[in-house]
């Protein structure tokens, strides 16, 4: 008798305990975390393009986390930087979680061997992103828990890169075989250095741009540019300048008043797609390589605190008034 009474008194204490847990759990705590593996390729940049599927396989994965609130909330993908997923990637999941959206966070790196490619880019395609949202895509078409109507694509530096060619509709049309398209895309200091052919033929849906005025590794130039000739095209497309911003100013653990970093490699180069899928560097009238005398060495990487709150608020705002009424 006195085992059934313990063992009640123990059911009624955990049971009180969890229900304390989930109303007063943090908001941005999520409902369901899964780690998602997927088949993608490894290929160059002239292979995206071209639409050659003989490169090698690889399975990569990524990180879901479900918000709560709802059975199928909207969801965004992210698509990390250079350096891999970093701080920037958790500040983000935890702002979306706290406003009712999942998220996916796609590693590209650890299924191809990598850490990161920020001291040589050359270790992967700057197109080979592409390939892996649209698989990232498949793989979630049919969760259980994600609403495919509502996914938007959200990219960092190379990551931001992926995130706007994939809205192109040549590569839709190639490499998508998800039937899903995205609702949204969102990029922060995204790579434009290369000027794609058909870059003005895009799905219609609206593109929010983000770049720091003072960012030494990416120039924000060619991406406001490229803004521009977009918008002049009809396309429904926003650039923000952050003031005084240096190169991923949301990496909450990056140093505010950093120095260059005197390895990281640059290439802020005039590119542009030539024939059969080839990169030229306008400079030379040649297929671009990364011995170009347009690819230095240095660049800053620094957090910035109000330029991070006003671009979590902005992205927050864009998502809730024009996409999903999230909280």
């Amino acid at each position: 008798m006195r085992t059934n009474v313990l063992a009640a008194a123990l059911s009624f204490v955990l049971s009180s305990v969890n229900i304390a847990t989930a109303q007063n759990a943090p908001p941005d705590f999520a409902a369901r975390t899964e780690v998602l593996s997927f088949s993608s390729l490894t290929l160059s940049d002239k292979e995206v393009l071209t639409g050659n599927r003989n490169g090698a396989k690889v399975t990569i994965g990524g990180v879901l986390r479900i918000a709560r609130g709802q059975e199928k909330p909207p969801l965004v993908i992210l698509m990390h930087g250079s350096g891999g997923i970093g701080s920037n990637i958790e500040g983000w999941e935890r702002l979306f979680l706290a406003s009712g959206i999942s998220t996916f966070a796609v590693d590209s790196f650890t299924g191809r061997g990598l850490a990161n490619t920020g001291l040589d880019q050359s270790l992967m395609g700057r197109l080979n992103g592409v390939v892996d949202i649209f698989e990232a895509l498949s793989a979630l078409k049919n969760h259980p828990r994600v609403d495919a109507s509502k996914i938007v694509l959200m990219g960092f530096s190379r990551g931001g890169q992926y995130v706007l060619q994939a809205s192109q509709s040549r590569l839709n049309n190639i490499w998508n075989t998800s039937g899903i398209v995205p609702a949204a895309y969102v990029t922060l200091y995204a790579a434009c250095g290369t000027r794609y052919r058909y870059e003005t033929e895009r799905l219609a849906k609206p593109i929010l741009m983000f770049h720091g005025t003072a960012d030494d590794y990416v120039d924000p130039k060619p991406c406001r540019d490229f803004a521009m000739r977009l918008k002049a095209d009809g396309a429904n497309i926003q650039f923000i300048d952050v003031p005084d911003a240096h190169h991923a100013y949301d990496i909450l653990l990056a140093p505010i008043n950093a120095k260059p970093n005197p390895q990281t490699q640059t290439t802020n180069c005039a590119l542009i797609e030539g024939p059969e899928g080839v990169i030229i560097n306008t400079e030379t009238n040649e297929p671009f390589g990364y011995r170009d005398s347009c690819v230095k060495r240095g660049a800053t990487v620094a957090y910035s605190p109000s330029g991070t709150k006003a671009t979590y608020d902005a992205v927050r705002e864009f998502l809730k008034e024009k996409l999903f009424q999230a909280k």
